[in-house]
Order: C-alpha cells, then structure tokens, then sequence
C-alpha cells in the first residue's frame, strides 16, 4: 500500500464518521490550530521544532504537516469506551509494522475491513486488560478498548449505521471565527464534593468551543441546567469561582484571564465567554515554556551535582 491520499478531505468535524448518539463528542481541527497564532508561535518554539523532527525522523510522520485532525466520541450505550478517529496522512504498512512490535499482536480480516489489536503494557497494569483495538479506513486511524465499538465506528463511517446529525448540540460559530476545538457532554458522571465537579452535576449538559477571532483567542462553555433554580445555583457558583480568582492579586497573569470571563444567564443555560489578545496567550505559553526548561535544568543540575565528601 502506498501513502493515502487525503488531501481532498477537510478537517473540521465530520457528521458522518460520528455515531448518531454521543454521550460525549470533542473535535480538534489541527489544521485550524496550526494556521492561528498561537499555532504558529507554538510550532516556532525551538524545543517544539526538536520534538517535532525527532518523531518524523522515529515514524516517518510529520505533525506538522499530515494530522489534521481528530474525534474522540462516547456512545449512551458505552460511555466508558471511547472511539477516537484520527485524519492523517499516513503510511499504512508502517503504521502495520510499528504496531507489530506490541505484545500479543493480531489482525482479524472480515471482508475488506482488517481489525488490529494488541496489549498495551502501561495501560494492562492501570486497567487490568491494555487490549488496544484499531482499524485504518481511508485517511482516518481508527481507536478503542472494544472490539465491538471498532466494528460500530467502521460501520457508522461505511454508512451502514445512523450517524450524528443534530448540529444544534453543538455551539454556533460567530462570522469571522476560526474554530479549533469544539465539543459536547451529554451524559455527566462526577463523583468529586469540589465546586467545579458541582457545577457540571447541576448540569444536563456542557458544550465548549475553542478558536480564534480576529487577534484573540475565544473561548465558549454552555451549561444547560436541568431547571431555571439548577442554572441559577450554576450561575451563583461559577460567579463565585471567579470571584476567588480575582482576589489573586499576585498572579497578575491569572486575574487578566478572569477579567476577561463574562458569564450570562439565558433560562436554564449559563454561558462564559472569553476572548483575549494572542499576544496574552503566547505569552503565557512562553513563560509557562521557560519555567519547566528552568525546572528540568535545575533537576539535571542537582542530580550531576557531585556528592558530598560526608564530612
């Protein structure tokens, strides 16, 4: 097999490749994200550059370039074994070879459709199984700990089975936005007494968007609640969130960000909104960026640093 060809293919969402009821659905358009500022100023970044080269030089597979994309969903039904779809240019012998070095590699043929699994040592010891199920349909790669799920994703994706296709769940896109990321949580499960797990308990659902406008970097999160008295706790909630961080005077960093957060209340949806400049955000990655070299440098140099001669 040769390369496959996918540059006709687009790499915002695509209905089509989605089961038709996603308990949760999330998108990232990397061809979106490289084209904005951030992106850019992101994929500049010299340590990023070195990452990059050293992967394409590993997997014969460049980010910056042949990923476009990928969809992580959830059905109702199986909330706890996600698919994630990935769009790529890609090698599909070697993605083959590389995965034959995994234990317990196999390859089942059904027809035309050929599903891989093998155990994934890291995961085995967290979850107690590490089986990884894949299948490669055109340009997209295809994931999941289920068997059955790969077969119902190839089966939505070869249109056999209903596909999503209630856009509404998602948030609408302003004129002029370019959006990165976006997503949708239907069916909620947080356990955790923390405010922000209170939140979404409250909620029936929560839709977030991500992308660019202009020079900012926008951001969206809707929280339907499940009665106008749910949303008014959610509103009061989140107001008080905000509330503690713009007492963090000395994070003059974070208290910009909350400033920048404005919360709305519609009937039983709360919306926050954000936009703020791309020069701010690059600028927090940078610094975020030169700290953690500062870190790992100061490990290097404390574990290099030659023992005491125990007088």
């Amino acid at each position: 097999m040769g390369i496959a060809a996918v540059t006709s293919f687009a790499a915002p969402l695509d209905n089509k490749d989605v089961a038709a009821e996603p308990a949760l659905l999330a998108h990232v358009d990397a061809d979106a994200l490289r084209s904005t500022a951030v992106g850019k100023a992101v994929l500049a970044d010299a340590d990023v550059q070195t990452k990059l080269a050293a992967v394409q030089a590993m997997f014969n597979f460049d980010f910056r370039t042949q990923l476009h994309g990928f969809t992580i969903y959830t059905t109702v039904d199986h909330t706890e074994d996600p698919v994630l779809i990935i769009y790529a240019e890609f090698d599909p012998e070697r993605l083959i070879t590389l995965a034959k070095v995994f234990p317990g590699f196999q390859a089942e043929t059904n027809g035309a459709r050929v599903i891989y699994n093998w155990v994934d040592q890291k995961k085995k010891s967290a979850d107690g199984s590490g089986e990884i199920y894949a299948s490669l349909s055109g340009h997209r790669v295809i994931f999941s700990k289920s068997k059955s799920q790969i077969t119902t994703a190839l089966d939505v994706i070869e249109g056999k089975t209903a596909s999503f296709s209630d856009g509404k769940l998602l948030l609408e896109t302003e004129p002029g936005e370019l959006v990165v990321a976006q997503g949708v949580a239907l069916k909620l499960n947080f356990a955790n007494n923390n405010p922000s797990a209170a939140i979404f308990q409250a909620s029936k659902s929560v839709r977030v968007q991500l992308g660019e406008e202009g020079d900012d970097v926008s951001a969206k999160v809707r929280l339907d609640a499940k009665d106008d008295d749910a949303a008014n706790q959610i509103a009061a909630m989140v107001n008080g969130l905000l509330a503690v961080l713009h007492f963090q005077k000395d994070n003059p960093d974070l208290l910009k960000l909350a400033n920048a957060i404005n919360v709305r209340q519609d009937g039983e949806a709360v919306t926050l909104g954000a936009k703020a400049p791309s020069a701010d955000i690059i600028h927090l990655l940078q610094k975020g960026a030169a700290e953690e070299r500062q870190k790992q440098e100061q490990h290097l140099n404390e574990t290099n640093a030659p023992a005491g001669n125990g007088l």
